[in-house]
């Protein structure tokens, strides 16, 4: 949580992150121009001027652009991301989030298509009503046909936003790291795909993303494409879309997303080591085909092993598959000054196979050829994909890459044995005709941790051969100390050479990329004493030295390696205390860029909702991406069954949230247990009658099932529509909060309520005087945001302006909650959310109210509802709680009303950036109780809840509530106490757990609609792999 009354901007490591990736003006090479203060200033300046469209305007401006500064600028509030991203630029987009209207004619339909995609291409989002469409089956009298209903319709919508976003995909061949193994991407997806269609995993597959393991529920066919080929220093590759993104180290030294198309040679890519997941299946297939009777016997293996990497090393690197006829054999080749190889292989064919060698004497060579006649055996081989018709074909089995980690690294240590050497400055490295296997033994390598480099020869006129000779090296100090523990040789020469090694060897490779910009920012003014770099008075000399060689236009600059700085981490707590620690703990290998090829290929893509991310081909790669949309239908319409259903295959409307519009009229069906009416739109007339309990019924089930659909009040929602007069509210954007006239937009701002708390720590208390200072500052500013800002279409302009709606919020609730001593999930809490809401809420009017004396009233003010109140006002809504999601990142502060989701957790916002928070004000409660502890740290990061780790004091577990604590009644009276002060809506999860029933669902939805709340969306754990669209990660918000 900020320090709010700090005038600078004080901002986390990952507000800087984000700020960095989205926010900030960029130049034309990608490079921020713009620091955080400037940005707030450029937002504030814009905002300002429409200032001069007022009396006293021009003599007005710079006092409130100073003010608007501030307020942003302490963090105590913040308006929705398109403001502060395009506010004072070209694009001058300033609007959250939009309402189209769907009427029943194709021209209305496709024009909503249209203007779907302009508002996209803008950074918005978008709801529908598609309740007007005529009924499945109805007559259309144009054509003599029949309709296709509303859900068809919708699939039409959801498919113009799948061409829109253009997700990046792989080629077919590309290796992902999975539970099932290294495998290629076309084996994770059913061979007969079609062409833009997402089909869901029948079985779990977790994959290995840049975070750990993370589910993927869904394979994407993306069809034939435009691919870029990349291949880098050290001969890594990958082909993918132009719109795919991978992982870079950009120029500021931050971890980015870049499409391919935007690559170039000397960009940093990113590799992820270690990357190989134990599989959920070790067993071996047995023999498919019954040996012959005369065969001779052999036993086999039932489970993979490091024993059997190692023989099937060996095999693959200095041994052949030989047959006559129906008999098999195979052979391994020895050299005679290697007896305890010879001892191993010895071992390992009793041990394994119950066989021993027979040898025979290679003359006139310094080698042996140990034979193993066994049909039966070299069958079982083949079978499992293990074969080597020659030195050229040879490759790593497929069954290497899919049986975990002791049979990876005894397959590395066999191939090593046979065909590998070790240099003169101690590292290993391994030579073969056979670009496969040098390939495969290269991607093999990387994903158990080890990075390393491949070279070519193609003058063969010294050497035996006149095929090209691949050479893999490992290439890290790091990768060379993991070779020599986890891997090594099975003979005793190259064993000696490589411990001998191990303590010479030189680090050049694991460069930290860009350092010069990450170390400078450690040490502002480093200087010797005299001359243009010299430091403040008192400067840390010994830092400076330390590292003085990295810093940028010094005259004998050096990169940086991984380990170097593992040792100035050593000795100095700054570095340990700064941003160039990520280096040392995140596990990966950062490479250059060299080479870049054009093509075309097939493509397919995974879904990973988690993090969005899975690593192919090493490199640490994005999946496709989903719109943002929501598509409601009245609970009356003749097709709402079909409506209600249609999410429960998750491969349907993938860029959609549904909601179903319920009305009073079916609430009262409901609760007297009658049937209601289903209503043709085009007609009026009824279809047929349905009991509402088998409706509701249906609508609890789903959204047991899956989250959705979720469920709007449209009756609660128009009883308190502020201008009737003009038209009814049918839809929402697409995290519900914001209900909207057609062709509506809403303009969103937050006030961070944890900067509002004052007193001593014993007592603390809501500074109310304070909060009542920026209130109307945070109205003004928004009540601004309308005249500046630049519209979509004109008929989005014309009732935005008319009606100048806008939606002041909260975030940072928990925070507050914290900070006052309150948990979440208590009554005590319910009431300081009633009182500081109501507190909002009253000074917002008020200064909407003031505005008028200036500005007059809004221009639909005439016949509003407002109007039959005597309450004239500047703007027809003033209040909503909207989920707040990156904007609360910038702000340190927990998400809108929400409960802290975790006291650790990784958030992934704006589709692409992954962060990593541990609460700041438990930490600091830990270590005043004297248990904080890197052990607990990692405790608290293994489980959703802490209320059941004893080591904590009882009285922290009970003030730092999660989400997964509260219960579902109190999360709904908690969105109930907002929704009373709220003129439009409350965005809020329901979370529930995995063992909740359909009748705490329809529990939770009944106690919604007596509460008063405009709408409900619930998510039971496990009930899918991930919501379409997390409203916590929304950028728009």
């Amino acid at each position: 949580m900020p320090n709010c009354l700090q005038k600078p901007p004080r901002l986390s490591a990952n507000a800087l992150t984000v700020l960095r990736r989205r926010y900030l003006v960029k130049n034309a090479a990608g490079k921020p121009i713009e620091t955080p203060a400037r940005m707030f200033r450029r937002v504030a300046g814009n905002v300002a001027e429409a200032e001069r469209r007022y009396p006293d305007g021009e003599k007005n401006l710079p006092h409130v652009a100073e003010a608007f500064y501030h307020m942003m600028s302490r963090l105590e509030f913040l308006p929705n991301s398109p403001t502060l991203m395009n506010a004072g630029r070209d694009l001058q987009q300033l609007s959250a989030c939009f309402v189209l209207p769907v009427e029943d004619s194709l021209e209305s339909i496709f024009d909503g298509v249209k203007h779907q995609a302009l508002i996209h291409q803008s950074g918005g989002g978008t709801g529908f009503s598609f309740s007007h469409l005529r009924p499945k089956h109805d007559r259309v009298s144009s054509t003599s046909g029949v309709a296709s209903g509303p859900v068809s319709f919708i699939r039409v919508f959801n498919m113009a936003t799948e061409v829109i976003k253009q997700g990046g995909c792989v080629v077919p061949d590309t290796l992902v790291s999975t539970n099932r193994g290294i495998v290629p991407i076309r084996e994770l997806g059913p061979s007969d795909t079609r062409a833009g269609t997402w089909y869901p995993h029948p079985i779990t597959l977790s994959v290995a993303t840049d975070n750990g393991q993370r589910l993927s529920d869904e394979f994407y066919n993306h069809g034939a494409a435009p691919i870029r080929r990349i291949r880098t220093r050290s001969g890594y590759h990958l082909a993918a879309t132009l719109e795919h993104r991978i992982r870079v180290i950009d120029d500021e030294g931050d971890y980015v997303w870049r499409h391919m198309k935007d690559l170039k040679p000397g960009d940093w890519a990113v590799l992820q080591k270690a990357h190989l997941l134990e599989p959920d299946d070790d067993a071996l297939p047995v023999l498919a085909k019954e040996p012959h009777h005369n065969a001779r016997s052999v036993r086999l293996p039932e489970r993979a092993s490091g024993e059997l990497g190692e023989f099937v090393g060996y095999l693959i690197g200095d041994g052949s598959f030989n047959r006559c006829r129906t008999t098999g054999r195979l052979i391994l080749t020895v050299c005679d000054k290697a007896p305890e190889v010879v001892e191993w292989l010895m071992r390992v064919s009793r041990d394994l196979f119950d066989l021993k060698p027979v040898a025979l004497k290679k003359p006139g060579d310094g080698s042996t050829n140990y034979f193993l006649t066994a049909t039966t055996l070299v069958n079982w081989l083949n079978q499992l994909g293990i074969e080597k018709d020659s030195a050229l074909s040879a490759r790593v089995p497929r069954l290497i890459f899919r049986k975990g980690i002791q049979m990876a690294h005894g397959f590395l240590r066999g191939l090593f044995t046979a065909d590998g050497t070790v240099s003169e400055d101690g590292y290993p490295s391994l030579s073969s005709v056979s670009e496969s296997l040098i390939d495969d033994g290269q991607q093999l390598l990387l994903a158990v941790g080890i990075p390393s480099c491949v070279s070519v020869t193609t003058n063969r006129s010294t050497a035996f051969g006149k095929n090209p000779l691949y050479k893999l090296r490992i290439t890290t100090r790091a990768g060379l100390n993991l070779f020599a523990k986890n891997i090594g040789f099975l003979d005793v020469r190259h064993e000696s050479l490589l411990e001998r090694g191990l303590d010479g060897a030189w680090e050049f490779n694991d460069v930290i990329p860009h350092q010069e910009q990450l170390v400078a920012s450690l040490y502002e003014g480093p200087g010797r004493g005299s001359g243009p770099m010299r430091g403040p008075r008192g400067a840390n000399r010994d830092l400076y030295r330390a590292i003085q060689h990295y810093l940028p236009n010094v005259s004998a600059p050096r990169n940086l390696t991984r380990s170097r700085l593992a040792v100035l981490a050593e000795d100095h707590k700054e570095i340990r205390n700064s941003p160039l620690t990520w280096f040392l703990t995140n596990n990966q290998f950062y490479d250059q860029i060299e080479a870049i090829e054009e093509g075309e290929s097939s493509t397919l893509d995974l879904s990973v909702p988690d993090n969005h991310t899975y690593i192919a081909n090493g490199f640490v790669s994005h999946n496709t991406r989903r719109g943002a949309n929501m598509g409601i239908l009245r609970v009356d319409h003749p097709d709402i069954l079909e409506f209600i259903a249609v999410k429960q295959d998750s491969r349907e409307l993938t860029n959609f949230n549904l909601s179903v519009g319920i009305t009073d009229a079916f609430m009262r069906a409901l609760e007297q247990r009658r049937d209601y009416a289903l209503v043709n739109p085009r007609t009026g007339r009824t279809v047929t009658r349905v009991k509402a309990a088998a409706v509701f019924d249906r609508i609890v089930e789903a959204s047991w099932k899956s989250g959705e659909p979720g469920v709007v009040f449209l009756d609660t929602i128009n009883a308190q529509n502020p201008t009737p007069h003009i038209g009814r509210i049918e839809a929402t954007n697409p995290c519900a909060e914001q209900m909207l006239l057609p062709y509506e937009s809403c303009v969103l701002g937050s006030i961070n309520l944890a900067c509002f708390v004052t007193g001593p720590a014993q007592r603390p208390r809501i500074d109310f005087d304070r909060l009542a200072g920026v209130i109307p500052t945070a109205v003004r500013f928004l009540d601004n945001v309308i005249d500046v800002n630049h519209y979509p279409l004109p008929d989005i302009e014309a009732i935005t302006r008319g009606n100048r709606k806008i939606g002041l919020g909260v975030m940072g609730f928990a925070d507050l909650l914290i900070k006052l001593n309150i948990p979440y999930d208590t009554d005590e809490a319910l009431a300081t959310g009633d009182r500081i809401m109501r507190f909002l809420w009253e000074q917002a009017r008020a200064a909407s109210a003031d505005l008028t004396q200036a500005r007059g009233v809004f221009p639909n003010f005439k016949g509003s509802r407002l109007e039959s109140e005597a309450q004239r006002l500047r703007n027809a809504t003033v209040t909503t709680i909207a989920p707040t999601g990156t904007i609360s990142i910038i702000a340190d502060c927990s998400s809108g009303i929400e409960p802290l989701y975790g006291v650790s957790f990784t958030r992934t916002v704006m589709e692409d950036v992954r962060l990593i928070s541990l609460h700041p004000a438990f930490v600091q409660r830990a270590r005043a109780a004297g248990i904080y502890s890197p052990r607990l740290v990692r405790r608290i990061a293994a489980h959703e809840s802490i209320r059941g780790l004893a080591e904590i004091p009882s009285e922290l577990r009970r003030l730092f509530v999660t989400a997964h604590d509260v219960t579902p009644e109190h999360h709904v009276r908690m969105q109930a106490v907002f929704q009373r002060y709220s003129d439009s809506g409350v965005s809020k999860t329901i979370n529930l757990p995995a063992t909740a029933t359909k009748a705490d669902v329809a529990s939770a939805l009944r106690l919604a609609y007596r509460l008063g709340c405009k709408g409900l969306t619930v998510f039971r754990t496990g009930s899918r792999g991930k919501q379409v669209l997390s409203c916590a990660n929304v950028q728009y918000c």
